[in-house]
This record gives structure tokens, sequence and C-alpha cells, in this order.
């Protein structure tokens, strides 16, 4: 995995990134994936009585998941923020 400039922090935003794999600057793809926060509020809403379907919901929630930014030119992964 290729990693961004170390000045540029990975975010919940798009970031302005010169891609290292094809050396052209870029405002970074967000792709959101289900992390570490996403299971642990499932689980939480499961032991608080949201059995019934309802504790799926923060898998469908962006600020609950990690984001990973791609290169929309060549696709490489430029980083990750993880929400925990």
């Amino acid at each position: 995995m290729a990693v961004a400039q170390a000045s540029v922090v990975l975010e919940d935003c798009p970031v302005q990134v010169a891609c290292p794999h094809c050396n052209q600057t870029v405002l970074s793809k967000m792709e959101y994936s289900n992390g570490l926060l996403s299971y642990l509020s499932c689980v939480g809403l499961f032991l608080c009585g949201c059995a019934l379907g309802c504790c799926l919901i923060p898998f469908c929630v962006d600020h609950l998941r990690d984001i990973k930014h791609i290169c929309p030119t060549c696709k490489t992964v430029l980083g990750a923020h993880k929400r925990l």
C-alpha cells in the first residue's frame, strides 16, 4: 500500500494529494468500509435491546465507518482513516 505525503492528514473529507504512483495531484476519492467502531456500535445497540435489526444501523452510517482514500486516476490506495 502506498502512503500519502506526510504533511497531508487523511480524515473524513476528500483531500488534494500528490499520488505517489501516477505522480498527479488529485482530489482523493473516499471509499467507506466497516471497521471496529461499526461493530462495537452494533454490539452496544444489541445489548441495549435493539435486537430486531435496529442494531444493524451502524453499518449504514458513514460517520461510524472507516475510510480509504483512493486516487481516482490510477485507483491506488493513498491511505486510510480509521475511526478507532
